[in-house]
C-alpha cells in the first residue's frame, strides 16, 4: 500500500503532512508498505468537515466535527477494496488547529493495522482471481518492449498469492532476462556510438563517455561478451597512463552506480547479484508506472478522495 493524501482545500497543510507521516509509519510497521513494489495500490483519507462552531469565550475556540474515511484503492482498475470511517471532533485556536486535533485522535495503531490486514487479504484474493489478466497486462508491456514495466507488474504479485506465483515463475524470469538484455543492447549501442565520435587512444586520455556506458552493462546480459571484446580492444591500445586513468575512472563509475542502486559490493555470488539487478528493474519499472498513473492528475482519485465524494452515500461501488 502506497500512502496517498490528496491536495484538497478541506485538508490544511499541517493536517496533510500529519496524515502522510502517520500513514507511512502505519503501513511500514504493519508490513504492507508499497515502496519498492507496484504503486498501483494506495491507501488514503477522505476528510469532510461536517460542522464548525466558534465559542463565545475569550479567546474564541473552534469546534469542528469531522468525517474521515480511509480507503484502499487500485488506481489502475479504479477499484476500492476496503474502507473504514471515523466520526471525530476537534478543538483549537483556529479551524486548522481544530482539524489537526481531531485527526490526532485517530487510532493509527491496532485499528488501522486490522484494516490494512483485511485490505491486504482482499488484494491477494484479487490477484488469485485475476492472475491471467495481470499476466496479459505484463505481456502487452513486453510486446511494446517495455520490459521494466512488465517486470514490475509481475513482481507486484504478492508471495501470499501462491496460485498466481506458480503461474508467473517462468515468465518472471524470462521478462527479467529480456529487460536485462534490452538495457545491455541500449548501452552497447551508445558505447559504439561514442567510440565512433571519438576514439583517440594514442594519447594519455580515453573515451570517457564510451567507457561510462560500458560500466552500465551487466556481466549477466547476453551482449556482455561483445561489449567486453570492444572494451578490451579499446583499452589494449591505451598507453600505460591512459589505461591507469581509465581503470581508476571505471572504478569510480561503478562505485557511484552501486551507491545509487544501494549495492554494497561488486564481487558477490551470482544469486546475490541477480537479486540486486532485479531490485533495480523494479525501481525503474515503478518510476515509469508512477508516471503512468499520474495520481495528482487522476479525475477518479479527485472524485473519490475529495470532501465532495459520494462514496459514503452508496453512489460508488466498493468491494
Amino acid at each position: 500500500l502506497t500512502p496517498f493524501v490528496i491536495n484538497d482545500a478541506t485538508i490544511p497543510t499541517s493536517s496533510r503532512d500529519f496524515l502522510i507521516d502517520r500513514l507511512t509509519n502505519a503501513v511500514a510497521q504493519g508490513g504492507q508498505a508499497g515502496f519498492g513494489s507496484n504503486p498501483r495500490f494506495i491507501v488514503g483519507p477522505k476528510v469532510s468537515v461536517l460542522n464548525t462552531q466558534v465559542t463565545a469565550t475569550s479567546p474564541p475556540k473552534y469546534l469542528v466535527e469531522l468525517s474521515v474515511s480511509f480507503l484502499v484503492a487500485d488506481v489502475q482498475t479504479q477499484r476500492i477494496f476496503n474502507t473504514v470511517q471515523y466520526e471525530l471532533k476537534g478543538v483549537g485556536a483556529s479551524e486548522e488547529a481544530a482539524i489537526l486535533t481531531g485527526l490526532r485522535s485517530i487510532d493509527f495503531g491496532v485499528s488501522l493495522s486490522n484494516f490494512f490486514t483485511v485490505s491486504k487479504a482482499k488484494i491477494v484474493d484479487y490477484f488469485n482471481e485475476n492472475c491471467e489478466a495481470i499476466i496479459k497486462e505484463a505481456e502487452k508491456e513486453g510486446d511494446l518492449r517495455h520490459f521494466a514495466e512488465a517486470f514490475s507488474i509481475l513482481k507486484s504479485i504478492p508471495m501470499e498469492s501462491s496460485t498466481c506465483q506458480e503461474k508467473i515463475r517462468e515468465k518472471l524470469q524470462s521478462t527479467f532476462r529480456m529487460s536485462l538484455n534490452a538495457e545491455c543492447e541500449r548501452n552497447l549501442t551508445l558505447m559504439k556510438s561514442e567510440l565512433g565520435k571519438y576514439n583517440d587512444n594514442t594519447g594519455g586520455g580515453y573515451n570517457d563517455a564510451a567507457m561510462f556506458y560500458f560500466s552500465l552493462i551487466d556481466p549477466q546480459a547476453d551482449c556482455y561478451p561483445d561489449a567486453q571484446k570492444l572494451y578490451l580492444n579499446y583499452v589494449g591500445k591505451l598507453n600505460p597512463t591512459g589505461r591507469r586513468d581509465w581503470e581508476f575512472k571505471l572504478e569510480q563509475y561503478r562505485n557511484a552506480l552501486n551507491h545509487d542502486l544501494e549495492v554494497t559490493k561488486m564481487n558477490m555470488e551470482y544469486q546475490v547479484k541477480l537479486q540486486e539487478i532485479e531490485a533495480r528493474k523494479v525501481i525503474e519499472g515503478n518510476q515509469k508506472l508512477l508516471a503512468k498513473y499520474k495520481y495528482d492528475e487522476s479525475p477518479w482519485l479527485v472524485r473519490v478522495f475529495s470532501s465532495f465524494s459520494k462514496l459514503n452515500k452508496g453512489e460508488m461501488a466498493t468491494d
